[in-house]
């Protein structure tokens, strides 16, 4: 998905993503445009960082997905990258029912 809605943000909206910071890009989104998706305790990415995102653009949704247990399948698969972009596979329904709603809720506007 990363690659449409770049060539998208660049093209049709005249936001020039590919040499800006997010928080410097967000506040020009549409109301409402942005879901934020972390994972608790993420090795990558510190909870602050997402939250600074979500309360950079309009409206934007957090979504904080729970850290798994140490233990958990998913963050041995990973690695060092342990549950950096993985709130698919730790939930997987609860992702595809929030993404569905907020691309649902954006369609209808």
């Amino acid at each position: 998905l990363l690659y449409p809605v770049l060539w998208s943000a660049e093209t049709l909206h005249a936001v020039p993503v590919s040499w800006a910071n997010a928080v410097d890009v967000t506040p020009r989104l549409d109301p409402g445009a942005l879901l934020v998706v972390h994972v608790e305790r993420d090795p990558i990415v510190p909870r602050a960082h997402a939250d600074r995102l979500a309360d950079s653009a309009p409206r934007a949704k957090l979504w904080v997905v729970p850290a798994p247990p140490a233990d958990d399948p998913v963050v041995a698969a990973a690695g060092p990258w342990g549950t950096h972009g993985r709130a698919y596979l730790l939930q997987p329904k609860a992702f595809v029912d929030r993404v569905t709603a907020h691309l649902a809720a954006r369609a209808r506007r």
